[in-house]
């Protein structure tokens, strides 16, 4: 079970190293190869200093996205013969036998009803936020109408491999063979809702995808995490609202239709009054969040030229 583990980055000095630290450890003889979207920081230097020979670095001369640089590492896998990719961001740090859990899943998917016969095409692990070890960012099923976090119930026999449609990316492991049918990663969404547009491809594909509860990673969502007394509030960059909105957009429309982009519209306005109620920076999220609307209408896709100044 060849696999090639890939940490995608950008300005991510502060915590690719930690990160590298952690990839190197899951396996004593996996490549790790570092995908960087042009960043202006110190990054560069961080992974150089590993002076670790399984460490290859790409580094793009500008940022192409999240998406193109998942596709990068799908290449790369597929030239090197890997039958797996395991991906991760720039600040997910992976327990040491993470990986290992999630192989011998893969081996003996066990017993889960009606989904047992599906070919396995993508594994994720427990994400537990850093900042909040005992907060988990669960994975989800679709309803056709939105989003449901998978969550077992207290004191139930839950088995350790659960059948789920979606989850983050960072820590997922993928075969290679079932990305690749599917066409990879869509490039368009450029950086958020990639993982789960992808997801629900592989899906609709009849392949499926299984929620490995023994293995866990820790991942920070967002930019500030803070406990409130509605539970952590993640919030993200300005930017980042602009990208998750157009491309939900999309991504609702294209799995669900106006059901689903209705419900959506009632989660947004949900969030924009939490965002007035506890982010200093509430306006120009906001802003951003509603061009992205806007955008996500008009069928825009690709990099948005000023969003970084969003």
């Amino acid at each position: 079970m060849a696999v090639l583990i890939a940490v995608v980055t950008c300005n991510g000095e502060a915590t690719i190293g930690r990160t590298l630290k952690a990839a190197l450890a899951l396996d004593a003889d996996a490549p790790v190869l570092v995908i960087d979207n042009a960043s202006m920081d110190a990054t560069i230097a961080v992974v150089g200093g590993m002076e670790n020979p399984r460490i290859r670095l790409n580094r793009n001369d500008e940022n192409l996205g999240v998406g193109a640089a998942f596709n990068e590492a799908l290449r790369h896998a597929k030239t090197m013969g890997a039958e797996w990719l395991m991906l991760l961001d720039q600040d997910s740090e992976p327990a040491a036998d993470a990986l290992a859990v999630m192989r011998e899943a893969a081996l003996d998917p066990g017993d889960a009803g009606s989904r047992t016969s599906m070919r396995v095409a993508a594994l994720f692990p427990t994400v537990r936020c850093r900042s909040h070890p005992d907060v988990i960012h669960y994975p989800m099923d679709w309803t056709g109408a939105g989003f449901s976090a998978v969550i077992p119930e207290e004191g139930q026999d839950v088995p350790g491999r659960l059948p789920v449609d979606t989850a983050i990316s960072s820590g997922a492991l993928y075969r290679v063979a079932a990305l690749d049918a599917i066409g990879g990663f869509n490039e368009g969404y450029f950086i958020d809702f990639v993982d789960h547009e992808c997801h629900l491809r592989l899906k609709n594909a009849g392949f499926g995808l299984w929620w490995v509860r023994g293995a866990e990673i820790r991942h920070d969502l967002g930019r500030i995490q803070k406990r409130t007394d509605s539970g952590l509030w993640i919030e993200h960059a300005p930017f980042r609202y602009y990208y998750m909105a157009r491309n939900m957009i999309r991504g609702y429309w294209h799995f669900g239709g106006m059901r689903a982009l209705w419900g959506l519209i009632g989660e947004m306005r949900g969030h924009i009054r939490r965002l007035r109620e506890n982010s200093a920076d509430a306006e120009a999220c906001i802003a951003a969040l509603r061009l992205g609307v806007v955008h996500g209408i008009l069928g825009k896709t690709g990099k948005h030229p000023s969003c970084m100044r969003l």
